[in-house]
């Protein structure tokens, strides 16, 4: 099952933290987490699986089709490491944030299932 938790953040940050969990072979995207506009500000992904996967960001508040609907920003996270991001220019998101974790590093050509394990990214939203 796919969860998600937001945590209100404290000045001088501001802001929320959204900890996404990517479950087993799950399918499912997080569809507008933060309830509307917002700017990506930094992320962190953690990939426990032998294999690389993949951040799939959307500016959305409709549905999102894994293998079909193409994501506004796609991150490489290597096999058993972590990636952290600290974006210069923020990622402006001015529907919604939806996100998806995949084993396909495409935009939205090839459907794949997802990681074989729990990858968990967490997302500073402003």
């Amino acid at each position: 099952m796919t969860t998600a938790t937001i945590t209100p953040q404290s000045a001088p940050v501001g802001g929320q933290l959204v900890t996404f969990t990517q479950a087993v072979r799950d399918r499912t995207p997080l569809i507008d987490v933060t309830g509307g506009a917002d700017d990506i500000v930094a992320f962190e992904v953690t990939n426990s699986t032998s294999v690389p996967v993949f951040l799939k960001i959307f500016d959305t508040v409709v549905a999102v089709t894994p293998g079909s609907t193409t994501p506004d920003w796609v991150f490489r996270v290597a096999a058993n490491s972590s990636l952290t991001y600290a974006c210069p220019d923020l990622l402006v998101i001015t529907n919604g944030v939806s996100l998806f974790i995949s084993l396909d590093g495409g935009t939205g050509v090839v459907a794949t299932l997802g990681p074989s394990s729990a990858v968990v990214a967490q997302v500073l939203v402003s």
